[in-house]
């Protein structure tokens, strides 16, 4: 990378370098948005885990029956 960054004019060189960068820190993921039913069911599993998730109350860790009664909150 280094003798790659050399070898390129100065003015193009950071651009150069984010977009390598860039390619290098991306390849192979993959973002999209999730829908609510979605992320509810992420947030669920994460709390059938063992996750200490404080949705409700800032002192007692959301229970799976929590979430489903307050599914119109999320």
């Amino acid at each position: 990378m280094l003798s790659y960054a050399k070898s390129i004019p100065k003015v193009h060189k950071y651009k150069a370098i984010h977009q390598n960068l860039e390619e290098i820190f991306t390849a192979g993921i993959d973002v999209r948005l999730l829908n609510k039913d979605e992320y509810i069911e992420i947030i669920k599993e994460k709390v059938r885990k063992g996750y200490r998730i404080f949705l409700f109350d800032p002192i007692k860790p959301t229970t799976i029956e929590e979430i489903e009664k307050n599914r119109a909150k999320i």
